[in-house]
């Protein structure tokens, strides 16, 4: 019991080496909480409290990590939460924003566009689309359903 009490005390938030672990596990970047906030909405809204305890060039660096992390398993840096915003957008450090939004340019695809179009111009797709692009459009859409 005293490792395991060590290992939980040693981890720090956020912790690259756990967010691994928990998607070799199967944990979903696509998941989202009652605000639909993506596991990268919470990183940035609540990266201020880490911060304080960290560098700058180890703010960044964790960033940076996670980001290309969550990219790789799939995360949509478009995805808005309840309140219509992206991650980049909730992020509490200005520069952890800008490095976000950089990502968001170079990750950005033909699908994520269409559906953010469809999102923006409210055009109907309720019943129209196959169930998994109606749920692809929600994601990026800041209507509840």
């Amino acid at each position: 019991m005293s490792f395991l009490t060590d290992v939980i005390s040693s981890l720090r938030f956020p912790c690259v080496d756990t967010v691994k672990l928990l998607l070799r596990c199967g944990a979903s970047v696509t998941v989202l909480d009652a605000d639909r906030n993506t596991p990268l909405h919470t990183l940035c809204s609540t990266l201020q409290t880490a911060a304080i305890r960290m560098t700058d060039n180890d703010v960044n660096s964790i960033v940076k990590d996670l980001t290309e992390i969550f990219i790789d398993a799939g995360i949509h840096l478009d995805a808005v939460n309840a309140d219509g915003l992206k991650a980049s957008q909730v992020c509490v450090q200005n520069l952890v924003g800008t490095f976000i939004r950089g990502y968001e340019t170079k990750a950005i695809n033909l699908k994520c566009l269409a559906a953010r179009c469809i999102a923006l111009h409210r055009v109907p797709y309720k019943d129209e689309l196959p169930r998994h692009l109606e749920k692809f459009v929600q994601l990026h859409c800041a209507e509840k359903f």
